[in-house]
């Protein structure tokens, strides 16, 4: 329940949040909204898809420290957050 009106830009990786009205605005990559009017809550998010469940403190820790914690995890790559656009994907 979103409400995004005429002139935005979503850029990837970004989190809108429920019942926030966007307007206009550029959202740049890996950044959160929300609100009525639209704000930053957050910036630098990032999503890696590891499971949490089985975290302790230490682990909670480092994913706190991106940079260090991508150099832990081997199936995760910096990589994976580079935004390709491809405009032929997109409609006007």
């Amino acid at each position: 329940s979103v409400f995004i009106l005429k002139g935005t830009e979503i850029d990837s990786g970004s989190i809108i949040g429920a019942m926030s009205v966007i307007a206009g605005k550029k959202i740049n990559h890996n950044t959160s909204w929300a609100g009525n009017p639209a704000k930053v809550i957050a910036d630098s998010v990032f999503w890696d898809g590891a499971c949490v469940h089985q975290w302790n403190e230490d682990t909670t820790e480092k994913s706190k420290r991106y940079k260090d914690f991508i150099k832990d995890k081997s199936t995760l790559s910096v990589d994976s957050y580079i935004y390709n656009y491809n405009k032929s994907n997109f409609f006007a």
